[in-house]
């Protein structure tokens, strides 16, 4: 029992739980038990990369990290399972007489303590389960559920200028038996291989990502370094903006294309006269890749007529309306035109359809772009061209919604 000695050991057996799927609701965290704050301290909330690596005979390691830093972490992979290995050795009884049923096991490596931490919960069989030969004549038991063990690392806590950088980062590897661990630590070069293909892309692929949406946004990518094919496609690497539970996501997300109407109302400059304005229209909104991430534009059609104000020949206010059909097209805010940082942006066209009043004369066109500021807040600069191109003078138009 000398290796005893050397971590601080938790055995916790169960009979139900999930061994991947992991809590998206940000309110039960404080419900949390003091086991699961140790052993499952990685959520949704607190990682920003989830990386899902297909291995030989069906298995699966699962990276969820905070920052590209932390590939460095698991880099040793081998040394790390090496010493995982060693710790649950006075365990190796109870876990080799499991039969049928399923375990996952947890390894707790503190930074700022010699102490290690490991959890043991067994899952039963979902009822009793054989495998016959043709004749009948073999029977052996049939294991059907994976196990999973789970390397956690608790980082030492650096404090930067306004925030703690988060600790918990963790391995996963979903394996048909826990002693396929042996064929992980010896597929360290493809795994090693994996890591530095995922730093890399994160680094490069991923910049324009990064710059726009800093620290707040989220990726789950899914990397298969062993699939056979087009060296164009080798390796098969994807990723997705968001935190997904699990690979199956990855082939049940469907392509988001939609038509949606909208309507906004704001005030516009029109020569030296400000006048109310609105928009209504239709707009499909389609989904795209760019450097493999999900993104969307979307092309629309609006009529936004203006509202101006003047006195007739009694001295009464009237309303003259003047009324554009506006095309424009867009996307998100990744691309930062002109060095504006823009949560959406778009360029469209307008012809004039209706015309009251002296403002505008003969064919009258403008072109605009839109400037989502805020979550509901577009300004757009516009150059309006009216009398047949023979007056050329620029507007503005502030909008909401």
């Amino acid at each position: 029992m000398r290796k005893l000695t050397l971590c601080t050991v938790l055995i916790i057996i169960g009979l139900q739980g999930a061994l991947f799927a992991q809590t998206k609701n940000h309110n039960t965290l404080l419900d949390r038990t003091k086991t699961q704050r140790v052993f499952e301290p990685c959520t949704d909330w607190n990682i920003r990369f989830r990386d899902i690596v297909e291995l030989k005979y069906g298995s699966k390691m699962i990276l969820d990290i905070n920052q590209t830093s932390d590939y460095n972490y698991f880099r040793p992979m081998d040394s790390l399972l090496i010493r995982f290995k060693d710790a649950i050795s006075f365990y190796q009884d109870s876990l080799n007489n499991l039969g049928t049923a399923h375990v996952r096991i947890d390894f707790v490596i503190d930074e700022n303590s010699d102490t290690r931490k490991i959890r043991f919960k067994k899952y039963a069989a979902d009822g009793d389960s054989y495998l016959s030969n043709g004749s009948g004549n073999k029977v052996s038991m049939l294991k059907l559920e994976s196990d999973t063990v789970r390397l956690i690392i608790l980082k030492k806590v650096t404090m930067h200028k306004s925030f703690y950088e988060p600790r918990a980062i963790q391995a996963t590897f979903i394996l048909n038996n826990y002693s396929d661990i042996n064929n992980i630590i010896a597929e360290q070069a493809v795994i090693q291989q994996a890591i530095d293909t995922l730093r890399q892309t994160k680094q490069a692929r991923l910049h324009y990502a990064d710059t726009s949406g800093g620290r707040n946004w989220f990726a789950t990518t899914m990397y298969k370094p062993y699939q056979i094919g087009d060296k164009k496609y080798l390796p098969r690497f994807h990723i997705y903006l968001g935190i997904l539970n699990n690979d199956l996501d990855f082939y049940t997300k469907k392509r988001n294309d939609y038509l949606t109407l909208d309507f906004n109302i704001g005030v516009g400059l029109i020569r030296n006269t400000i006048a109310p304005c609105a928009d209504i229209g239709i707009q499909i909104v389609r989904s795209f890749k760019k450097y493999n991430l999900d993104g969307y534009n979307y092309f629309g059609a609006y009529l936004s007529p203006y509202f101006l104000f003047e006195k007739n020949a009694n001295g009464d206010y009237i309303t003259n309306t003047n009324v554009f059909l506006n095309a424009q097209f867009g996307g998100d805010g990744g691309a930062e035109p002109m060095g504006l940082k823009t949560s959406k942006f778009d360029i469209g066209l307008g012809y004039l359809v209706v015309s009251k009043g002296n403002y505008f004369k003969n064919t009258t066109i403008k072109a605009y772009m839109n400037f989502k500021l805020f979550q509901s807040v577009t300004i757009s600069p516009e150059i309006i061209a009216t009398d047949n191109f023979k007056q050329i003078f620029p507007g503005i138009t502030l909008k909401v919604f």
